[in-house]
């Protein structure tokens, strides 16, 4: 199910900060339902500013092409001091309408009207048992309408939604603000954390690590059953090498969600790290299905398939569309220039990696050349190299090759790369063995 950010239809601009507090609300109400899966707009649809207020086919197709069976739908109307929320649940197949409901009240009231609509569109979809036994309505709010407002208006800045231009600094500026008002928020934590993921750490020393991590055990403080949280804490750790404890965090993730994208994709690629692929292909295929919008997974599926079971041509259907979804990154084209390397097609190799460079610079622009220098920059210059003979060329930089390719035969290399990645190396060392014995 995906939830797109509910369409203003006052005159009045002042109640902007609703469309985000909005789906922010539905979001988390009907995440705690383990039968739905909550996708992220943010991530699933290239511009959901651009489908508000658009017609029943344009949202459905959309949120079809994302990957969702169900998309809501919602607006708000405010006039003098009543306040009417409306939302629909469009079946993305043909647009049908699954579910819909209507509350209204006074806009002070704002809390109570947002409960009465979560409560009938459960009941419209057959899940108020469910509801109930989650105790998704009738909890006490746990902040104010201001915070409220300041919390939808930082969503809005973030993913750029009321008229704005996306700015994670001044998002990053409200969620502050919440906390400093109201510290009981756990939304505002994760929020903050977000805003913050693109900063640039490898170590549990970074101040950024620090800080996200202290972000996210606060929210899971407050909210131990926030899986997002919890599973948000697991990449954190993955990121700085600590994989025993990130494993627990997704399984841990997983008790709460057995439906979470992110941490059935991680278990995932922990079984592929330790060599067990028959273990990580279900699970990478699960978090496809569950989260079809994110292109690194539909990658790593191919990896997976090219390294260890040789098979070529499905590898590649996986990576062709993975380049094609708005989140492609530079993994996400290296592995594809690998894949089409192993099938012979050097052209189509380097138009791959090409693009992972381009991708790499717009990234880290600003950044120093030897700041940028790391794992992607070494396997995209393999790849190339390997590209470039296999077409006939003689690859650049031989010394660099060869010293390269050395020291993935390290122990230390060895001992500390997944599985996976080693046989890929493995796979370049065979084609550009010879032209390094050419070389001598």
């Amino acid at each position: 199910m995906l939830v797109l950010p509910f369409h203003n239809t006052s005159s009045s601009a002042s109640f902007e900060w609703l469309r985000g507090a909005m789906a922010d609300t539905l979001q988390a109400k009907l995440g705690r339902l383990r039968s739905l899966v909550l996708l992220d707009a943010s991530r699933a649809v290239r511009d959901a500013r651009a489908l508000i207020g658009r017609d029943a086919s344009a949202l459905s197709g959309a949120a079809k092409r994302a990957g969702a069976a169900l998309v809501v739908v919602g607006g708000f109307q405010i006039v003098g001091p009543q306040l009417r929320l409306t939302a629909r649940v469009l079946r993305t197949r043909d647009g049908i309408v699954r579910a819909s409901a209507t509350a209204t009240g006074k806009t002070k009231a704002l809390f109570a009207v947002q409960d009465a609509l979560v409560q009938k569109l459960v009941e419209a979809l057959g899940l108020d048992a469910e509801a109930r036994a989650a105790k998704v309505i009738g909890e006490a709010p746990v902040m104010t309408m201001k915070m409220a407002k300041l919390l939808g208006s930082a969503r809005n800045a973030l993913f750029g939604l009321g008229g704005t231009a996306p700015s994670a600094d001044k998002a990053a500026q409200m969620y502050r603000e919440v906390i400093a008002k109201d510290p009981r928020i756990a939304q505002a934590y994760v929020g903050l954390a977000r805003t913050m993921w693109r900063a640039r750490f490898n170590s549990k020393r970074s101040p950024a690590y620090l800080e996200i991590e202290r972000l996210l055990r606060t929210a899971m403080k407050l909210r131990p059953d926030y899986h997002e949280a919890i599973a948000w804490l697991g990449n954190l750790l993955w990121k700085v090498g600590e994989r025993d404890a990130a494993t627990d965090m997704y399984r841990r993730a997983l008790s709460l969600k057995p439906r979470s994208g992110i941490a059935n994709y991680m278990l995932g690629v922990r079984y592929a790290a330790m060599g067990q692929v028959d273990q990580a292909l279900p699970l990478v295929r699960l978090a496809i299905r569950i989260e079809p919008y994110e292109s690194e997974r539909r990658a790593f599926l191919g990896m997976l398939l090219a390294v260890y079971k040789r098979q070529y041509a499905r590898a590649l259907r996986h990576t062709r569309a993975a380049i094609k979804l708005k989140t492609a990154g530079p993994w996400t084209y290296l592995i594809h220039g690998y894949v089409e390397l192993m099938l012979d097609h050097p052209k189509a190799c380097l138009a791959a990696a090409a693009r992972a460079e381009q991708l790499t610079r717009a990234e880290h622009q600003g950044t120093s050349g030897r700041a940028r220098r790391g794992a992607h920059d070494d396997l995209q210059f393999l790849i190339v190299a390997a590209c470039r003979y296999r077409g006939g060329q003689r690859p650049r930089d031989l010394a660099r090759v060869r010293a390269l390719l050395t020291r993935a035969k390290s122990p230390a290399v060895q001992r500390k790369n997944p599985q996976s990645f080693l046989r890929l190396l493995a796979d370049l060392s065979a084609v550009l063995t010879p032209a390094l014995d050419a070389k001598r």
